[in-house]
């Protein structure tokens, strides 16, 4: 089977990760999985969903030093960016994305990427 490689773009030798590559073949069902998770997660109930986000934000957490250095190698950022990186995907998906579900904090009314078309 064949393989993907991700290097350090400061040291182009170091080999960050390995990982199988999905055959051209399988994508079709691939995606279909994909779509039917999607659909399914759409129909979960709002405190489940923040819940499974909650989650995922502990994980985050839990990780964060070993996250934040995966990143920096990988992409080639500062270790203190890669850490901010992470921070940032720790909280996207803790209180902020928990609370909006609950219904107990407001949606924005603009959102800059939105707006700016």
């Amino acid at each position: 089977m064949s393989t993907v490689r991700s290097t350090n773009p400061h040291a182009p030798g170091e080999t960050v990760a390995e990982v199988p590559a999905t055959p051209a073949d399988r994508l079709p069902a691939l995606l279909e999985l994909a779509a039917h998770a999607g659909r399914d997660w759409a129909h979960t109930p709002a405190p489940e969903r923040a819940s499974a986000l909650t989650r995922v934000a502990d994980d985050i957490a839990a990780a964060s030093d070993r996250l934040a250095d995966l990143v920096s190698r990988e992409v080639g950022k500062p270790i203190t960016e890669a850490r901010g990186e992470v921070t940032r995907a720790e909280r996207a998906r803790s209180g902020r994305s928990s609370t909006r579900l609950h219904g107990t904090a407001p949606w924005p009314r603009s959102h800059p990427a939105r707006d700016a078309s």
